[in-house]
């Protein structure tokens, strides 16, 4: 399904596409590893859980580095940016990963470390 706006294809590894569900499309498409998954599954769920985790430190990097604009879109960068765009919106996902796992710790445990 392209993109509402700029009619870009919507593709996406891990998440899905940005902005609002295009007209038509009843379900915005979920995916983990370029898979589609059903984020109302048991196993779609878990995969969603961890996508959202990694959402709000991703993004939070991701725009530290230039990639969104003051609305919050991201850059659609062209030829050589988009290049490297690429490469540091995948490589943002190993700095976020400490911050993902954080949020991805069940509150019990939180009480079980505060006894240490």
């Amino acid at each position: 399904m392209p993109d509402p706006v700029l009619r870009l294809p919507c593709v996406s590894l891990m998440g899905g596409c940005q902005g609002p569900v295009p007209q038509g499309m009843n379900v915005p498409q979920y995916s983990f590893a370029g898979f589609s998954y059903n984020p109302n599954s048991p196993v779609g769920s878990m995969l969603d859980y961890v996508n959202e985790s990694f959402g709000g430190p991703h993004d939070f990097l991701r725009d530290m580095t230039g990639s969104y604009l003051s609305n919050g879109n991201s850059v659609h960068f062209t030829g050589f940016g988009a290049v490297v765009d690429t490469i540091r919106n995948y490589g943002l996902v190993f700095p976020a990963a400490p911050f993902a796992g954080a949020a991805m710790i069940p509150s019990p445990v939180y009480g079980i470390i505060s006894d240490y």
